[in-house]
C-alpha cells in the first residue's frame, strides 16, 4: 500500500496505466495477427483458382497436382 501513498503515487498510477495500456494492446494484436494472416492466405488461394468447363483430355499425364483447379462437366479419357 505504500505505492499509492504521497511520494509515489504519481508515478505508480503513471505504470499502472502504461501497463495495462500495453498488455491489452498486445492481447488485441495477438488476437487480430492470426486472423489477418488466415485472411491473406484464403486471398491468395483463391486468386490461384482456375476453372475448367466442359474440357475433353484424353491420353494426358498429370505430373503436377490438381490442387486450386475446378473441372466442371469435363470428360477424362484414359489420362494418369
Amino acid at each position: 500500500m505504500k505505492c499509492f501513498n504521497y511520494p509515489m503515487k504519481e508515478n505508480m498510477m503513471r505504470l499502472a496505466t502504461v501497463w495495462f495500456t500495453l498488455s491489452f494492446g498486445y492481447y488485441g494484436l495477438s488476437v487480430w495477427f492470426p486472423d489477418v494472416i488466415k485472411h491473406l492466405q484464403a486471398d491468395e488461394y483463391a486468386s490461384k483458382v482456375q476453372i475448367h468447363i466442359n474440357e475433353r483430355i484424353e491420353g494426358f499425364t498429370f505430373n503436377f497436382t490438381l490442387e486450386n483447379q475446378i473441372h466442371r462437366n469435363g470428360i477424362f479419357i484414359h489420362d494418369q
